[in-house]
């Protein structure tokens, strides 16, 4: 119980962390993929590319396997299912591999264990920074096109001068 002597200090969630009221019952919250155009890096994407897709999305007061706020971050395979691959199971495949999403690539990657299944959470910048750089992507200028301005929010700037239409 909080007294004046000793109180309850409350942590603020990440900018961007959905309400929680809008979370399910995982503690997440249920997308349209359609929110990626919403990215500079993915604006000229065509809408049937996410057609009938959703991404998830973490919850206010979410927290990873070590106890780390994770409110905000978003679903890895969530973003491999709806730009770069047919299936789920490639998605997920792609989301595990150390090779495509590692912290080097994502220094914000980490770990949420969902009805006893781990899935790579990351924050929005470097879930732009994964996509950018699978080969798919790079038409829409890869990693040389994403510049990333640091500051208390940060904010994407992509040039490209040629935009792919990706076509399932």
């Amino acid at each position: 119980m909080a007294t004046a002597a000793h109180p309850v200090e409350a942590r603020a969630a990440p900018a961007g962390a959905p309400d929680s009221a809008e979370m399910d019952c995982n503690g997440m919250i249920k997308k349209p993929a359609l929110w990626f155009k919403t990215l500079p890096a993915f604006a000229n994407l065509r809408d049937g590319l996410f057609h009938n897709k959703f991404m998830r999305q973490m919850g206010r007061g979410q927290e990873d396997d070590e106890g780390n706020d994770v409110g905000g971050y978003f679903v890895v395979s969530d973003a491999g299912a709806a730009m770069l691959f047919e299936t789920s199971q490639e998605a997920s495949a792609w989301a595990n591999s150390k090779y495509f999403v590692n912290v080097v690539f994502a220094p914000s990657l980490t770990y949420v264990d969902i009805n006893n299944v781990k899935l790579a959470v990351v924050n929005e910048d470097d879930l732009v920074k994964l996509v950018l750089r699978y080969p798919k992507m790079k038409p829409l200028g890869g990693e040389a096109a994403l510049s990333r301005t640091n500051s208390r929010t940060h904010t994407h700037t992509c040039t490209y001068t040629n935009v792919l239409t990706l076509n399932h």
